[in-house]
């Protein structure tokens, strides 16, 4: 149980960097149409930029809950999920190695 909490504590704090490329990619599209960091949603960007996924994940979940989630502003709650798992994977570890070392 501790190598797979410490696996994802890993994963969580390594993947931060990929989440700020996602990031800073979703800030080029801001900033080279005529979008802005409140009207850009999930929804309008995975539309234009993988059309694909955004049928096959309509036809996994509710299409209610999906429309409720990606109207959001996707640099902000990408901003929001990057910090949220970085600090929760930080905690993760720090838990990790109290409990190895006690």
């Amino acid at each position: 149980m501790i190598s797979f909490l410490k696996g994802l504590a890993y994963l969580l704090v390594y993947t931060t960097p990929i989440a700020i490329g996602f990031l800073l990619w979703v800030l080029v599209v801001i900033f080279t149409t005529d979008y802005t960091l409140i009207n850009l949603s999930t929804n309008d960007f995975v539309g234009e930029k993988f059309p694909w996924f955004k049928d096959w994940i309509y036809s996994w979940f509710w299409n209610a809950w999906l429309n409720f989630w990606w109207k959001f502003p996707i640099f902000i709650i990408g901003f929001l999920k990057t910090v949220a798992n970085y600090l929760i994977g930080i905690w993760l570890m720090n838990k990790v190695v109290k409990i190895e070392n006690a």
